[in-house]
């Protein structure tokens, strides 16, 4: 059948379907109930008519069996081939089994109730050795909502979309297997949740969750849990409980203050104008130096990115710079190391936008070999 814009179709093998909105090449944007596009190759499109649903059932319909036809017992006329007025006809057993056929109902969808619940579940494949092991990952539906889901883990600074798909309520989707070399890989997850309900139609809401995996759970068998859904122990990551996200960056309110760090207390200013809190040493040339390596501001960096420690190190230099505006003159070196030169440009950046009257240049080659900026408060 040709599929052409603005009619309807069914996707061949998924559920669901809706009106075709624009055909590109082999590709059509199929338009569901709910306003979303999907991107869907025409071989897998089939038109239907006005009539048709695009969403099938949750159970496999239930189809009434036939009942066990009763022995007649035959009757002396029967017996002399005579027919009987009571003798049914040879059609009967298939008009006895129309009779109790009884269609399915094209529906039958659980009814949505209480709150969005999923996690995260990973199986050792070998539980003996769970250091050793490789790891089957699956999103669990817990509740009563059907599920829109994108899984993504973060590598090199960009987000790798891993599997995506719809999930059905109570039920769980394979993700994949996770080699025991690549599992530091998949410390950094973000799991996108939209829950919804088809009966009624409902919109629950969407969930964007962000975390680190521990991984030292990976090599402890006490990690293991039980779990109502499937026989065998899993590592088991509460993503949503009663519709509230469970997993959040451990840095995360940190980061939210990362931009509070420059900023000065005016409280502690009036109180003791004069002395700065941060006390800086000074370099053989006589210039108060701070060190911006991060591993000499914190003692770890455990559930930091590299962004969270570039703006954590910015928001260091600002507040040292804030702390002595009042020291007219006075030069203050920052080191920063050559390395690829992103914090140099960014303190740059920072004494530019906020502190323009100051001005900077390279410290001694000699001492820190292009590896630090000397700023001159003005």
């Amino acid at each position: 059948m040709n599929i052409e814009v603005n009619c309807l179709v069914r996707f061949l093998n998924a559920k669901g379907g809706g009106r075709v909105k624009r055909i590109k090449g082999d590709t059509a944007y199929v338009e569901d109930e709910d306003g979303f596009e999907m991107p869907t190759p025409l071989k897998e499109c089939v038109r239907v008519d006005e009539k048709d649903t695009f969403m099938p059932s949750y159970k496999a319909p239930v189809i009434n069996k036939s009942k066990s036809k009763q022995k007649t017992i035959s009757t002396p006329q029967q017996e002399l081939g005579t027919k009987s007025f009571d003798e049914p006809s040879p059609f009967a057993r298939f008009e006895e089994e129309e009779k109790e056929f009884t269609p399915p109902k094209l529906h039958q969808l659980l009814k949505a109730y209480g709150e969005v619940s999923a996690g995260l579940y990973f199986f050792p494949l070998d539980e003996s050795q769970m250091e050793l092991s490789n790891y089957e990952m699956y999103l669990v539906n817990e509740c009563q909502y059907s599920f829109y889901y994108t899984i993504s883990c973060k590598q090199q600074d960009k987000w790798q979309l891993i599997a995506h798909g719809s999930l059905a309520p109570k039920t769980e989707a394979f993700i994949e297997e996770i080699v025991r070399k690549d599992l530091a890989k998949y410390d950094e997850l973000n799991v996108q949740i939209l829950a919804f309900s088809e009966n009624p139609k409902l919109y629950k809401g969407t969930f964007d969750v962000e975390f680190k995996l521990d991984l030292k759970k990976f090599r402890n068998r006490k990690a293991l849990q039980e779990s109502k859904l499937f026989d065998d122990k899993a590592i088991i990551i509460p993503l949503i409980e009663q519709s509230i996200i469970k997993q959040k960056k451990k840095n995360g309110q940190i980061i939210e203050r990362l931009q509070e760090f420059g900023k000065k207390d005016k409280t502690k200013t009036k109180a003791n104008n004069s002395v700065p809190e941060l006390q800086l040493e000074k370099d053989r040339n006589g210039y108060y130096k701070f060190d911006l390596h991060i591993d000499e501001l914190l003692d770890t960096t455990a559930g930091m990115d590299r962004r969270d420690i570039l703006l954590y190190q910015l928001a260091k230099a600002e507040d040292v710079l804030r702390q002595y505006n009042k020291f007219k003159e006075r030069n203050i070196v920052f080191i920063h190391g050559k390395g690829e030169g992103i914090l140099r440009a960014e303190l740059i950046k920072l004494l530019k936008k906020k502190f323009p009257k100051f001005k900077h240049q390279d410290a001694s080659f000699s001492e820190y070999s292009y590896g630090a900026t000397r700023v001159t408060i003005k």
